[in-house]
């Protein structure tokens, strides 16, 4: 009877272990992401922004930004001072930005420009002419623009960037608080050892069918916080690296064709384990509480 009850009493202490590392784990995991999620979201220049937003909007042209864009562009000033529309990009080789920014038509960036969906043509024209412009632009022309134009939301800028991240630091903190709740809950309960009595081992059971699924429920949030940084970390890579939005194939292989594929890979091989193993352990209790040698030790 002793060596029975000691096999109950160890293997409940692996579950109230298995536990605890459940919830400790998808906390430490929000917290380092929420470590990287707030300085980014603070810590960006108003440069990098401004490029981000210039670029976005002479892409997508959002209420006629490029004729904007033009009209400031041929204002003798000492900022402009009467822009060379005539762009030298090569040997003998000139390319006229007023053209582009008429004849190009808008090119949808940030969440809908995929590899599939745009013409590389038109897209390494219109990089071209936001190369052209963004060093002579008067940027505080386009931010007063933006403030008479409430409506727009600058899809592949800085908005992008701050509802990606808004959205991560949420989910992410409401993880962290979550966590840190049922970690008080699970450690102030009888969930935890000695077992010496049932109350113990039926006190975890009870908290484990209650609070287990909740706790998956975080790693859920969990994952789709990490998602959200990490698509805004890639729109905002595109304001230091303006160059990169050119080679939007590599995001779509890395992101779409690789990382996502193979994490539903993962959780399938996860599943598919887990319940292999539930069911090889339910086999095994079986087996065990009909043993001769366990039930006369009970009997004793």
């Amino acid at each position: 009877m002793d060596v029975l009850r000691r096999v109950r009493m160890s293997a409940a202490n692996a579950r109230a272990e298995s536990t605890k590392g459940l919830i400790v784990n998808i906390g430490i995991l929000s917290v380092l992401v929420l470590s990287f999620s707030v300085p980014l979201m603070v810590s960006v220049d108003m440069e990098v922004f401004d490029r981000l937003d210039f670029q976005a909007l002479v892409m997508s042209n959002q209420t006629d930004f490029r004729q904007f864009v033009i009209y400031v562009m041929d204002q003798p000033n000492d900022v402009t001072k009467g822009f060379n529309w005539e762009v030298i990009v090569g040997v003998e080789k000139r390319i006229n930005v007023r053209a582009v920014l008429v004849e190009v038509p808008p090119i949808s960036i940030g969440r809908s420009m995929h590899m599939w969906n745009v013409k590389r043509d038109d897209n390494n024209k219109i990089m071209c002419a936001v190369e052209a412009l963004i060093v002579q632009f008067p940027m505080w022309q386009m931010r007063t623009w933006l403030t008479q134009q409430p409506e727009i939301f600058v899809s592949g800028g800085s908005d992008d960037v701050f509802m990606y991240l808004s959205v991560a630091i949420g989910l992410l903190t409401l993880v962290t608080l979550s966590s840190m709740i049922y970690y008080v809950s699970f450690t102030l309960s009888p969930t935890q050892g000695p077992f010496e009595g049932a109350e113990h081992a039926k006190g975890l059971q009870r908290w484990n069918m209650i609070g287990i699924p909740f706790i998956l429920l975080l790693y859920g949030i969990g994952a789709i916080g990490i998602f959200f940084f990490c698509s805004g970390l890639q729109v905002l890579v595109f304001g230091y690296a303006p160059r990169l939005i050119m080679k939007i194939y590599s995001r779509e292989v890395a992101f779409y064709g690789l990382c996502i594929p193979l994490v539903v890979l993962s959780s399938g091989v996860a599943v598919f384990a887990a319940y292999k193993s539930c069911k090889a352990a339910s086999e095994q209790d079986a087996n065990v509480t009909t043993s001769p040698l366990m039930n006369e030790m009970a009997h004793r």
